[in-house]
């Protein structure tokens, strides 16, 4: 601005997740983490052909001016949208076997 750097940070607020099934959105604060620590997870009750899960996040910025250095929040600055490539809901199917006991030789 007028020849000044002007710095803007974005911070993620809330994250609203649609998982496709017609059930009610997750709305959270939480960004969970990575796979194996994973803190939201959802249950679809029935398989699907076809689902794409959308996440829509809400992020603040925060806007420092290039002069005089003071700063201000803006809550809801920007939203953005991902949606997943379409995935296919299955229900699991377990199978118990002996298969441990035989390669402990037993």
């Amino acid at each position: 601005m007028f020849d000044h750097d002007v710095v803007v940070d974005f911070e993620a607020t809330s994250f609203k997740y649609d998982f496709g099934d017609g059930t009610d959105p997750l709305v959270t604060t939480d960004p969970s983490e990575g796979f194996p620590v994973m803190t939201l997870n959802h249950v679809y009750l029935e398989p699907r052909e076809q689902v794409s899960v959308v996440l829509e996040t809400t992020w603040k910025a925060r806007v420092v001016h290039p002069v005089t250095g003071e700063s201000l929040t803006v809550p809801s600055a920007l939203v953005t949208v991902e949606a997943s490539a379409p995935l296919e809901v299955r229900k699991a199917k377990g199978y118990l076997t002996d298969t441990a006991e035989e390669l402990m030789g037993r």
